[in-house]
């Protein structure tokens, strides 16, 4: 994984995976800027980016505890899960406890569920976590 933080609170990671089957293959796993302290709580992400489903769809392979996803998420969103082109906007509530909204746009290439968006066709994704 490459991490950069620039003093203008603007984040740009990329991670890529290898695999070796017959042919060696790099492939941009998820490559993103985050703009962080946009103001009144909000920031935002724009690349390819991991949804925000549930609470594994933004782990990678080496960070999950069983070997691969769970059947659902391939089944619904693809072998690596929701993982494609698009952005994330994000309102951390002021409050004492914990309060976030997410709102997504994306144009996945492949899955089941959502093969077939483009930009005229994008998917939307919310999420809201406490």
């Amino acid at each position: 994984m490459l991490k950069r933080t620039s003093p203008s609170r603007t984040n740009s990671e990329t991670r890529l995976t290898a695999a070796e089957s017959g042919s060696s293959k790099v492939d941009v796993e998820e490559a993103f800027l985050t703009f962080h302290s946009l103001g009144a709580g909000f920031s935002a992400k724009v690349g390819k980016i991991a949804g925000a489903i549930g609470r594994i769809n933004r782990n990678h392979r080496d960070q999950l505890e069983f070997m691969e996803y769970p059947w659902a998420i391939r089944q619904l969103f693809g072998e690596e899960g929701l993982r494609a082109a698009g952005g994330s906007l994000s309102y951390l509530f002021p409050s004492d406890q914990f309060h976030e909204l997410t709102l997504e746009i994306f144009s996945p290439e492949d899955g089941p569920v959502f093969a077939g968006s483009d930009l005229s066709k994008p998917t939307f994704v919310s999420r809201y976590r406490t």
